[in-house]
Order: C-alpha cells, then sequence, then structure tokens
C-alpha cells in the first residue's frame, strides 16, 4: 500500500479524502506509523497551493509549517529508533 500511496501522491490530481485516509491508516499501525511520515511530507508538498489539506496535516501533528512537521517526525521516529537499538545491543 506504501508504494501505491507514494506513485498516487507522485501522480497528482488525486483524491484528497482517499489518500488523506490512506495515510491515516499507515499512521495508526505501529508496523507502519514511521513509513507513513515520508509519504505525509510528500503529500504536503504537492499540495503546497491548497492551504487546507496542509493545514489537517499540520493538525494531526499540532504544527504550524512544514518545518515543525518534520521536527515532530524526527523526533518521534528517534524514539522509535532507538528503543530497537537498545533491543538488539541487549
Amino acid at each position: 500500500m506504501q508504494q501505491y500511496l507514494d506513485a498516487f501522491i507522485y501522480k497528482g490530481n488525486f483524491d484528497e479524502n482517499e489518500v488523506e485516509s490512506l495515510l491515516n491508516e499507515l499512521f495508526s499501525d505501529d508496523k507502519t506509523k514511521y513509513n507513513s511520515y515520508e509519504l505525509y511530507v510528500k503529500y504536503i508538498q504537492y499540495q503546497k497551493q491548497n492551504f487546507t489539506a496542509c493545514k489537517r496535516i499540520y493538525d494531526k501533528f499540532k504544527v504550524r509549517n512544514l518545518i515543525e512537521s518534520c521536527d515532530f517526525m524526527v523526533n518521534d521516529s528517534k524514539d522509535n529508533l532507538s528503543s530497537r537499538f537498545e533491543f538488539i545491543l541487549q
């Protein structure tokens, strides 16, 4: 589904509701949550002119802009990576 969604976003001219629903589905699953971040950023990039769509994503992550959303995603991912590495190192 991730590759399908990536291609869908890249192609453009998509149904926002469908794309956001798929993004939310990926985000809500612990196995794909962190992979969804890259797709959220791509989605925002292709929606630059559509402030309403970007605002929905910013509101979801409680941020104000793309830079803050990227900071949130990096920090959230660090916690996940740290816990994975702790398991490997033990």
